[in-house]
């Protein structure tokens, strides 16, 4: 194999790829179609933004949120924690 010569490397598996969203959780990304990983960063600035992290222990996130109660309905608590969030999205997002 010529080392000048590049291969192209393939994109858009895994994480990268584009899934659909459930209308609860587009409606909270404000968004139809997205990567894997966007859905965490957008709902960490959503997280953030409100301020629904637990101020005595911030590895919860509080949902007091109604939009936030319609996506994470079947926790069936006012809070969970912040790593187990992806098991309760998962409900919510279908691959293309």
């Amino acid at each position: 194999m010529n080392p000048s010569v590049e291969v192209p490397k393939k994109r858009g598996g895994g994480f990268a790829k584009e899934v659909k969203l459930s209308k609860d959780l587009a409606t909270l990304l404000e968004c139809d179609k997205i990567p894997r990983y966007e859905i965490i960063k957008k709902m960490w600035q959503i997280i953030r933004s409100r301020k629904l992290q637990d101020p005595s222990n911030r590895q919860y996130i509080m949902l007091r949120d109604p939009d936030m109660q319609l996506v994470f309905s079947e926790a069936g608590t006012d809070r969970i924690k912040a790593f187990s969030m992806m098991k309760y999205l998962k409900a919510h997002i279908t691959p293309i």
